[in-house]
């Protein structure tokens, strides 16, 4: 994030080691109100991060057969996203992100 670069991540390490000391503490509670997997709830709390940050978020799946952790984080900052004056929308970078085959 600092270096302001994009990025895809292959996130692989989902622990409460992952989460600040005081959040360790109640996860399970949250993670059962929320009806989520620490999976799950990490690899939001880094969409989230990414996304303050000024960044373009767009998640994508890998095939499970290269790793059972499957989901790749593709993110670019706004600085690096052309816009269309005739759209909302972020032209260039973000459908490069999308429309770029995994395998």
């Amino acid at each position: 994030i600092a270096s302001n670069a994009p990025l895809a991540l292959v996130p692989c390490c989902h622990t409460r080691k992952c989460l600040p000391l005081g959040q360790r503490r109640n996860i399970r509670s949250v993670l059962t109100a929320q009806n989520m997997t620490l999976t799950d709830f990490l690899d939001l709390n880094r969409i989230q991060r990414l996304i303050q940050a000024g960044y373009t978020v767009v998640e994508e799946q890998i095939p499970p057969i290269i790793t059972p952790k499957n989901r790749i984080i593709l993110a670019i900052p706004s600085s690096h996203i052309e816009y269309s004056a005739d759209e909302d929308e972020a032209t260039a970078g973000v459908e490069a992100l999308s429309a770029t085959p995994l395998l």
